[in-house]
């Protein structure tokens, strides 16, 4: 439990390796980018902020809960402010020194809870 307690990051990265296995990495480990010089972080966050802002993108649901192994019928109605695919952006085409070094292009999905 609790495995990562000390991260308060996590950025997941993965890409495909030329013999075709796919390698995955958490950036927040090894590269700084909480900056507003990180245009691909920096646009994130401010379109996370504009849904936030509008509060009007709601996923809509139930759920239920299990105590002592016994699942309630009870549900409970529940709504998650979420993005859509319009809300992320594309990268331009870049080559990717020290990661996968190759040419990308990247899709970042906007994200809550970065104060």
């Amino acid at each position: 439990q609790f495995q990562y307690k000390d991260y308060w990051l996590f950025c997941p990265y993965a890409y495909r390796l030329p013999e075709g296995l796919i390698l995955v990495k958490d950036l927040a480990v090894e590269y700084k980018y909480l900056s507003n010089t990180s245009e691909w972080f920096y646009i994130a966050r401010k379109n996370a902020e504009n849904v936030i802002i509008n509060y009007n993108q709601f996923s809509r649901g139930f759920n239920t809960y299990t105590y002592n192994e016994t699942a309630h019928t009870d549900r409970v109605p529940d709504e998650i402010l979420s993005v859509r695919y319009e809300d992320g952006k594309w990268s331009k085409p870049y080559y990717d020194c020290g990661g996968g070094n190759i040419w990308m292009l990247t899709y970042t999905v906007p994200f809550f809870g970065y104060a």
